[in-house]
């Protein structure tokens, strides 16, 4: 997903819930999230973080540098 925003350091907050009800389990849908080029959650799986059909909420603060 892309959309624009104004160059400089933005303060992200990232929310995910396992809402499918196939994932049973801890381990069955493991990924990474990158901004700009950069990790910011490795090997996240939300399961394990919250169980199932719960939010879980992140921040990271990450810099967006002037288009080229």
């Amino acid at each position: 997903m892309n959309f624009p925003v104004v160059p400089g350091r933005h303060r992200l907050r990232l929310y995910f819930a396992e809402t499918y009800s196939g994932i049973t389990a801890a381990g069955q849908r493991v990924f990474d999230v990158e901004v700009e080029g950069e990790t910011v959650l490795s090997n996240f799986d939300v399961f394990a973080q919250v169980g199932a059909n719960r939010a879980w909420c992140g921040r990271s603060t990450s810099t967006f540098p002037t288009p080229s």
